[in-house]
């Protein structure tokens, strides 16, 4: 449930941690590249990895582009209890995050 409020949120949300959050939003209407999903990797990374909560070593993100307006991150995190998997997809038709 944290890592889904880290994906939704955008820093300054968390009074404790202004730097937590992902702020997704901000690329809601952008056309789909390679840049753009490199970058929305690497904003996921920073936000589930800069505080601890988890080990970089410990997470993959996975993009699975879909069609030339839609990709699906699979997000990956390796605990001691096993893999927890989220998704996460883009659809830059609708210009929306979706099922995050």
């Amino acid at each position: 449930q944290e890592i889904r409020m880290r994906l939704r949120g955008r820093p300054g949300d968390w009074p404790l941690n202004k730097a937590l959050g992902c702020s997704l939003q901000d690329y809601h209407g952008e056309a789909l590249t390679s840049k753009l999903v490199s970058v929305i990797q690497q904003v996921i990374v920073r936000a589930l990895t800069s505080d601890g909560l988890v080990r970089p070593g410990s997470l993959e993100i996975l993009p699975l582009v879909l069609s030339d307006s839609m990709v699906v991150f699979r997000i990956v995190i390796q605990t001691s209890e096993g893999e927890l998997i989220e998704s996460l997809g883009y659809d830059s038709n609708i210009a929306r995050f979706i099922g995050y």
